[in-house]
């Protein structure tokens, strides 16, 4: 016999009247393997109606059903279907405004095998049900839940019925449901929902909704296990001592117990029940380390456990006598992320009676005060120490892969590469985004990216958060996240103040629960904060070296730029791309309704910015979009260039940047973001990516504006982390004026540096700034080359020499020190009429050649290229640039918008997603002085 269920899925009410039970709790339900687990992530069907149902025979006149292949939203799954135009394009998110104002219901047919539930404890959970819901067995109410980040979980063994279709209903509705036209995600009362998807300014025209992860059944013994929880407490390269920990259930579940009572009482009044129950004899518990296939490390423990509720604590060391020297999970950059697959069972009679498995990585991180002096009582520890190791964190903030939750594993995959890639070691995932997912996780512990991770709390107090449904997200966050390596220290939120009396209690449930669940991991209230800090000033970005010199940790620093053109053409209609040159002018936006629609925190304290930046590239009074994308874009990159170089050259007093932000979450006209919403890096990404190399040469470059005659001095910090400097090596600088001709040189010699995190400075000279370079470019190339002149590092500048400096009023306001924060904004002047970099760089033209080695398919619709480029001329070619045209794609390059010195070959990977078909597919080669050639891929 087998039992049929039907699940449906409704979107409901957030009145909950009194007979109805709440479900929010804090219990994770793990997920099992094999027969155990039921997997319910795909093929259901989804339909709305109007208003909720009275009784679940009403259903039947839903009759606009459409099938969601995997777990996403609402608006992303009408997308999919047909039913409506894409909500990123164009003005059609007006399309999905009435998605949100339904009723939407989910349903899908399943049938479990009675050998597998008969006598045990079956499961029905939700991880991600956004927002309200509502559940009933075979038409009887199990209650209601709240929230987004896990949960309902349900336990329904006892409403199974043999031979009889077993029908589970869910009624949900959004968060603002009722409350659309007055819903303020800065004061969102009860809502616990991430700003990304509830109208926030990254995301203004979506409301996300729907059942944004999956759905399972786990099915587990009367005997079994619960939440297994393993700590590093130490390491060397040759032994690493383990906390392991888990709850074992005897004739009980989870969900029999409350984390705590909500009213004043004594918690407890003896340390056992009136009548003491053991379970059966030779119970045991085996733990198994397995790395490449191959068991290296299993551990028996004999149990003696009590009806009820049991946790067992145990120690295990993995050295030569146990499983071999541990084999340590390291970051980018340091190591490789190794990961051990964990089998936590329970053995009776010689037969695996439940068993729960997962990836564990091996290593220890730690915070330390940093080496600065400390200003404040409230100090957040940033130093970071991996597995014994100081390192200076190269981060970066992350938004959600998608503003409307649709994240299949490949375009994590594909992010996240790109951020390993660059060179990134950390990711911060923001408090106005969501708590990520598993394959967010999956992907971060196999590519040996650390995670920063917030807590869903943004720029806000939040007295009216109820304190059950928060501690219960908070506790489904900490259970099912932390075994994870790459998880390295979890923070209250983003922006807000955690000591307010509004706040406190939301803080106080996350403090608690982490000390008792999860006190292996770092935690701070808020980011930012003393220690901490977020900046975003219009300023000269190579004065952050000076200016911000006493700072342990950059956690938020960027500068707008204009997404890709080409990928703006293909969601805003072109007559919109007019003007360009009155972005800020008042009339603007009403002349331009999807550019708007499209940008990003469109202020005008914002705009400016951009094109302050700009001015400086080309000539934008009356941009075409192409040269508006591509200045902003360079004008970015210079700023982030400055902004790593001179933190980094800061170690050890300051100890970490990460710069806001890698991705937008969809596709935008303009934002701050090094990747854009097609998943495509802009110029910026590259400028990063080239200062979070292994060994990186920065010039500390005090200034970006300078008048004739006055003296730069030239120093260099050689930046290294866990890649031995080589022997022999050389570090150069070279000069050379704006036709490149060389005007002046200096070099030493670098012994070799061990591999550990640590600077060099050294001092080359002074070179003074000529009187012929008056309101012109010129280049500083530093460089530091092997013994047999191999390039290791190259870092490119672009200093301006203006007239404009020897101005009295112009030179104080770029040489005094601000004198409060909001004077640094000030620092800084456009040059709408020039000198400007492109047309400058093109005045003196070289050649080049490009070769494709290599062009293989990595994964479905991913190709990986080889590429050979050479600079064939006399003069380096500037901002030279591969480029895939003709076709919808994203790539990411090992390196673009570069210096290519004469006679100079590179060979360049290039990884491709196809977005559409690819036969048309032409790759490009050119650079500022150089013409566009291309060559057919296919």
């Amino acid at each position: 016999m087998k039992f049929r269920f039907l699940l449906l899925v409704l979107f409901i009410s957030p009145v909950v009247h009194a007979q109805e039970t709440t479900l929010a709790q804090p219990y994770y339900i793990t997920p099992r393997t094999g027969n155990q687990h039921v997997d319910l992530r795909s093929d259901w069907e989804l339909g709305y109606a109007d208003a909720a149902v009275k009784s679940v025979t009403d259903l039947k006149s839903v009759t606009n059903w459409i099938t969601v292949a995997e777990p996403t939203t609402v608006q992303m799954a009408l997308t999919k279907a047909g039913k409506l135009p894409h909500p990123y394009s164009h003005l059609n998110a007006k399309d999905h405004a009435w998605v949100d104002k339904k009723v939407w219901y989910y349903r899908k047919s399943v049938t479990l095998h009675p050998s597998a539930t008969q006598g045990a404890y079956v499961f029905l959970c939700f991880d991600g049900l956004d927002y309200f819901s509502k559940v009933w067995l075979n038409g009887q109410l199990l209650g209601t839940h709240e929230g987004m980040f896990g949960g309902p979980a349900v336990e329904v063994s006892k409403l199974l019925k043999p031979d009889v279709p077993t029908e589970v209903i869910v009624e949900v509705r959004s968060a603002n449901y009722g409350n659309w036209d007055k819903f303020d995600y800065k004061k969102p009362g009860r809502i616990i929902k991430s700003i990304d998807q509830a109208g926030g300014e990254g995301s203004k025209p979506f409301f996300a909704l729907g059942m944004w992860r999956k759905a399972r059944f786990e099915i587990v013994p009367p005997i079994h296990l619960e939440r297994p929880y393993i700590v590093t407490k130490t390491v060397s390269p040759t032994k690493a001592v383990l906390s392991f920990e888990t709850e074992v259930f005897v004739r009980k579940q989870s969900l029999d117990y409350p984390l705590h009572p909500w009213n004043n009482q004594i918690l407890t009044r003896g340390a056992l029940p009136a009548q003491v129950v053991k379970a059966p004899e030779k119970l045991q518990l085996a733990v198994t380390f397995s790395y490449g296939g191959k068991a290296v490390l299993t551990k028996r423990y004999p149990l003696q456990l009590l009806e009820g509720r049991n946790w067992v604590q145990q120690e295990i060391t993995l050295d030569n006598g146990n499983g071999g020297p541990p084999k340590l999970w390291m970051p980018v950059g340091m190591g490789t992320p190794n990961l051990y697959q964990v089998s936590v069972a329970l053995i009776q009679d010689n037969a695996v009676r439940d068993e729960i498995q997962f990836a564990q990585g091996i290593r220890t991180i730690q915070t330390v005060q940093s080496q600065g002096v400390r200003t404040n009582e409230r100090w957040d520890n940033l130093q970071f120490v991996v597995n014994n190791q100081p390192i200076f964190v190269k981060g970066v903030n992350w938004m959600p892969a998608d503003a409307l939750l649709d994240l299949p594993p490949q375009k994590y995959r594909w992010l996240l590469g790109m951020a390993k890639a660059s060179g990134i070691q950390m990711i911060r995932a923001w408090g106005g985004g969501v708590i990520e997912t598993e394959d967010f996780y999956n992907v971060c512990d196999s590519l040996g990216l650390m995670v920063w991770q917030d807590f869903p709390v943004w720029h806000q107090d939040t007295p009216d958060r109820p304190q059950d449904i928060w501690e219960a997200q908070v506790l489904q966050t900490i259970f099912r996240l932390r075994n994870r390596a790459s998880l390295a220290l979890y923070c209250g939120g983003n922006g807000f103040n955690p000591y307010s009396s509004g706040s406190v209690s939301t803080l106080g449930i996350v403090e608690r629960n982490l000390k008792r669940f999860d006190p292996s991991r770092p935690f701070i209230p808020t980011t930012s904060d003393a220690g901490n800090v977020h900046t975003y000033p219009d300023m000269d970005p190579a004065r952050f070296a000076h200016l911000y010199q006493h700072t342990p940790f950059i956690a938020e620093a960027g500068i707008h730029s204009v997404q890709e053109a080409n990928s703006l053409r293909e969601i805003i209609t072109a007559s919109e791309f007019t003007d360009l040159g009155k972005l800020s002018d008042k009339a603007f936006a009403a002349t331009h309704p999807e550019i708007i629609s499209h940008f990003a925190e469109y202020y005008p304290y914002r705009v400016p910015r951009m094109v302050s930046r700009a001015t400086h590239i080309s000539d934008i009074k009356n941009p075409t979009i192409e040269s508006l994308a591509e200045a902003s874009q360079i004008g970015a990159g210079e700023f982030y260039q400055l902004l790593s170089d001179g933190f980094q050259a800061n170690y050890p007093v300051t100890t970490g940047v990460m710069p806001w932000v890698f991705n937008r979450p969809w596709p935008v006209f303009s934002g701050i973001m090094l990747v854009d919403g097609f998943n495509q890096p802009t110029a910026s990404y590259y400028f990063l990516k080239r200062t979070y190399e292994p060994i990186h040469l920065a010039l500390e470059l005090p200034y970006l504006l300078w008048a004739p005659g006055e003296s730069l001095a030239i120093k260099t910090a050689l930046i290294h982390t866990a890649t031995p400097v080589p022997k022999n090596a050389k570090v150069s600088v070279t000069i050379y004026a704006d036709d490149y001709k060389k005007v002046w040189q200096k070099s030493t010699q670098v012994a070799s540096i061990a591999p550990e995190t640590g600077v060099r400075h050294d001092s080359l000279g002074t070179f003074v700034v000529p009187e012929t370079f008056r309101d012109r470019f010129f280049y500083v190339v530093a460089e530091l080359t092997n013994a047999t002149g191999g390039v290791i590092s190259r870092s490119v500048y672009w200093p301006r020499c203006l007239s404009a400096v020897n101005e009295d009023s112009t030179k104080k306001l770029l040489r005094e020190e601000p004198a409060t924060y909001d004077k640094i904004g000030e620092s800084w002047i456009p040059l709408p009429n020039g000198p400007w970099l492109k047309p400058t760089a093109a005045n003196v033209p070289t050649s080049l050649t490009m070769q494709v080695l290599s062009n293989k398919v990595t994964e479905t619709n991913q190709s990986q290229l080889t590429v050979r480029v050479k600079n064939t001329g006399t003069v380096p070619s500037f901002m030279t640039q591969l480029d895939i045209s003709g076709v919808q794609r994203a790539f990411y390059a090992s390196d673009n918008f570069t210096w290519l010195a004469p006679g100079e070959t590179r060979d360049i990977a290039v990884s491709v997603w196809w977005r559409g078909p690819k036969d048309s597919a032409l790759l490009t080669v050119g650079a500022w002085n150089v013409p566009v050639q291309s060559i057919k891929l296919f």
